[in-house]
């Protein structure tokens, strides 16, 4: 049977450490087995509200399709697992505290997981991600060679949220991977203003359709 489990992060962050750039960090994971051998890996990078039981899902969504799916706690020092929508104020502050460099490492700490635990190399990995989850995928995806990316509705298309983190348009200027940043109708002018082929408004229905897209694009890249 699929298991859910908590892979705490290897590094302290007591009181003495925090906000002490000393050591690279390791978001804990929120890991999802499929019920056989896994056919490959996806990251799932969740949005500002953070690990949520939508975010979740999308793990236990994509582990019914034979993806090992694992979704790091990117607010595990600042914030917690999650905010709640009403507190969209409070969440967006949560992640503008986020530093660039931690979030590079724990990126880095999900596919070295993935590949010397599981066994599933960066080759036969996707990261997918909504919201800052989307801006982060496509910054991994200039940096790592991997299977696929998908971003959707990534913030930061013109300017990073973050200092020292590219944004979604120099990101996708240096794609090392193949990738698909995917548009809400209406709702994402910036990234439909780079006018790139790789960048879908898909049709409505439930969630705009966006699901779909994503998991036809990661089944036609991934082993």
């Amino acid at each position: 049977m699929p298991t859910e489990l908590i892979q705490h992060h290897h590094h302290a962050h007591g009181p003495a450490n925090r906000r002490r750039r000393v050591l690279p960090t390791a978001a804990p994971l929120f890991v999802r087995f499929p019920d056989g051998p896994p056919r490959a890996g996806v990251i799932v990078l969740h949005d500002v509200h953070g690990l949520t039981e939508s975010a979740e899902e999308r793990c236990r969504a994509l582990a019914r399709l034979g993806y090992v799916a694992i979704a790091p706690f990117l607010y595990y020092e600042t914030g917690g697992k999650e905010f709640r929508p009403e507190n969209a104020e409070t969440a967006r502050a949560a992640m503008e505290l986020l530093v660039a460099d931690d979030l590079a490492a724990d990126i880095t700490a999900a596919l070295a997981h993935l590949g010397e635990r599981l066994g599933v190399p960066a080759a036969s990995t996707a990261v997918l991600g909504v919201g800052m989850g989307g801006h982060l995928a496509t910054w991994a995806a200039s940096e790592h060679e991997l299977a696929a990316a998908v971003a959707h509705d990534p913030v930061g298309v013109q300017a990073a949220p973050w200092r020292g983190a590219p944004s979604v348009a120099e990101a996708i200027d240096r794609l090392r991977s193949p990738w698909l940043g995917l548009a809400s109708p209406g709702a994402s002018a910036p990234l439909l203003a780079l006018a790139s082929p790789d960048v879908v408004v898909p049709p409505h229905g439930p969630e705009y359709g966006w699901w779909d897209e994503a998991v036809r694009f990661l089944d036609a890249r991934l082993p």
